[in-house]
């Protein structure tokens, strides 16, 4: 068991909460997980038995991830390359043994999708709900998740026909709005770190600069204006040098290579990788489940989008919850490949 900087923030909410009281700030985001390390620690157990729920919601994540490829691609055989995947990423396991919200997150956010998409009965959707909740708040990025769901019921309900044209406006505009509200609330207590990030012309954190240098002049926001609108009015004050900064933070989220990590390293990032994101996009493009298609899709953009707009970490370990949904969609991509010859075989299994 390994434990970090924020590890100390964890454990020390898990402690506010056995005390009856409520986090604050930051801290609210991350609740979920000091709610298991407070259950842990309050049957006598040390908050580094934790490492053990992140294997067993690995496990589960792994029979979701083949059910939900599976379901995608008609293929018992070809699904297998999902969890198969999933397994080989190793950076999955190593983060399983350190108290951190990622690898729960991650794993998380793959068994509420599937949940969610086998969900029939109101009882069964409600529980679904319960996970996603669960799931959102176990790190601020989960905020990703509810936003992607609350589209996908869009989307069912828009199939189904079951809204009238005035019906989907308002709930269109009710759902940006609380998008926007959820994102101003978030940004409260990390826009002053953004906004530095980006005077420091920093494309990971902590501190390190690449390719992209500060302009000369920079027009930062006044602070006694709301979060969303300083990052919004910092956008409009300054589209290119953000757009340049962005899209180097973007590339090298997805890229994960790092100029500090070794070259074998480097090389087995982009051997592994590489070749899935070909065939993700392949399998996004071939999916035939609008509803499904518009969730996966919206949660990874919401991860790379979150990324670019503030800074890439370290240790690479931001990409670690889309790449389950990236297995999904390559195992489709996979399908879409080989459906011409293997799946019109009759004794091809299925």
């Amino acid at each position: 068991m390994r434990t970090s900087v924020d590890s100390e923030l964890y454990i020390s909410g898990a402690e506010v909460l056995l005390k009856g009281e409520f986090p604050k700030g930051r801290e609210l985001f991350y609740i979920s997980y000091m709610a298991v390390l407070a259950v842990i620690t309050f049957i006598g157990f040390t908050p580094d038995v934790v490492i053990y729920i992140h294997f067993i919601a690995a496990v589960i994540a792994i029979f979701c991830t083949y059910q939900l490829a599976r379901k995608l691609t008609e293929n018992s055989f070809i699904a297998l390359s999902a969890p198969l995947l999933y397994i080989l990423w190793f950076k999955f396991q190593q983060w399983n043994l350190i108290v951190y919200t990622d690898a729960l997150f991650s794993h998380m956010v793959v068994i509420s999708i599937y949940a969610l998409t086998q969900s029939k009965k109101p009882s069964s959707k409600a529980g679904a709900y319960v996970l996603i909740l669960f799931t959102s708040f176990l790190r601020p990025t989960g905020l990703g998740l509810l936003f992607s769901v609350i589209l996908y019921e869009l989307s069912e309900n828009l199939r189904a026909n079951s809204f009238s044209s005035k019906q989907k406006i308002e709930v269109s505009m009710l759902s940006i709005g609380l998008l926007l509200i959820s994102l101003n609330y978030i940004l409260k207590d990390f826009i002053d770190s953004f906004i530095n990030s980006y005077q420091a012309a920093e494309i990971i954190y902590p501190k390190i600069k690449l390719i992209i240098e500060k302009p000369e002049f920079l027009h930062i926001p006044e602070k006694n204006k709301q979060p969303l609108m300083r990052l919004m009015l910092f956008i409009l004050y300054n589209p290119l040098y953000f757009f340049k900064i962005s899209l180097v933070k973007g590339l090298l989220f997805l890229g994960h290579i790092k100029p500090y990590y070794s070259l074998m390293h480097n090389i087995f990032i982009g051997a592994f990788l590489y070749p899935l994101y070909f065939l993700a996009l392949k399998g996004y493009l071939f999916m035939k489940n609008g509803s499904l298609k518009t969730l996966l899709i919206s949660f990874i953009m919401f991860q790379l989008l979150i990324v670019s707009f503030t800074s890439e970490n370290w240790d690479g370990r931001f990409l670690l919850p889309i790449l389950p949904l990236i297995f999904i969609l390559a195992a489709n991509g996979i399908s879409a490949y080989l459906q011409k010859d293997l799946l019109k075989d009759e004794t091809f299994p299925r």
